[in-house]
């Protein structure tokens, strides 16, 4: 029951854990964001995932080198030096998750060519969606939100892209890593790591360049996409905890 020197519904009342990400638009509600420090652990998880990379571009070369049409580490590259570029720039909403994931596609829209490039972007659009779905509910951004989106990404990926788990392409490690979103990033970062892992002692591929190779080229290979993503969940897992 309310005091007589009450004036607000304690239940009306936003606990102080949750911060609002501001927004450009009048229109639009402010994003409720219950993650403590959400800004340095989303800057700290983007600048960990363009350096990882950056650092593995020659081995992602080498890898594809064999098993595809020998881009894959040059087009991961551009991804990673551009996101760098605008996160240094400041022009990313490291403190909005929908904004941020809206603008980290549109980084990679600009910059990576490809099927890879289609997909990260498709993706990460998809995980903005799901955010800014969970905001018009009035739900705060927790982690288990930045888990359920980061899963409705990779299903939105493995629909488009038509491709699934023994395919021997990135959803290898994107598929695994989304079944068990809700257990932790840990959990996402060790599942794509086996997930790409697997691809090496896959001796036929259901897609792309891949699928035009023998058995005999294609084994003790790595899928490069597969290990370009185990590469960015590693990394970015590892920054955040």
């Amino acid at each position: 029951m309310l005091s007589s020197e009450a004036t607000v519904r304690p239940s009306l009342i936003l606990l102080p854990a949750a911060g609002k990400c501001t927004t450009s638009s009048p229109n639009e509600t402010a994003e409720l964001v219950s993650i403590s420090n959400f800004a340095a652990l989303s800057t700290s998880a983007i600048a960990a995932a363009c350096a990882a990379l950056i650092e593995g571009e020659p081995k992602l070369t080498e890898w594809d080198t064999i098993v595809g049409d020998g881009d894959c580490g040059i087009t991961m590259l551009r991804g990673a030096k551009e996101v760098k570029k605008r996160l240094e720039e400041g022009n990313l909403s490291v403190e909005c998750p929908s904004k941020l994931f809206s603008e980290l596609a549109d980084a990679v829209s600009a910059v990576m060519g490809g099927t890879s490039g289609i997909l990260f972007e498709l993706m990460l659009r998809k995980m903005s969606r799901s955010l800014m779905d969970a905001q018009k509910r009035g739900s705060a951004v927790d982690e288990a939100a930045l888990c359920m989106s980061f899963a409705a990404g990779v299903q939105a990926g493995s629909f488009y892209g038509g491709a699934r788990i023994g395919y021997r392409t990135m959803m290898d490690a994107l598929l695994p890593a989304a079944d068990v979103s809700q257990e932790g990033f840990g959990a996402i970062a060790n599942a794509a790591s086996a997930g790409a892992d697997s691809t090496i002692e896959m001796n036929v591929a259901r897609a792309g360049r891949s699928s035009y190779l023998s058995e005999e080229t294609l084994s003790n290979t790595p899928d490069p996409g597969a290990k370009a993503v185990a590469f960015i969940l590693a990394a970015a897992s590892k920054a955040v905890q």
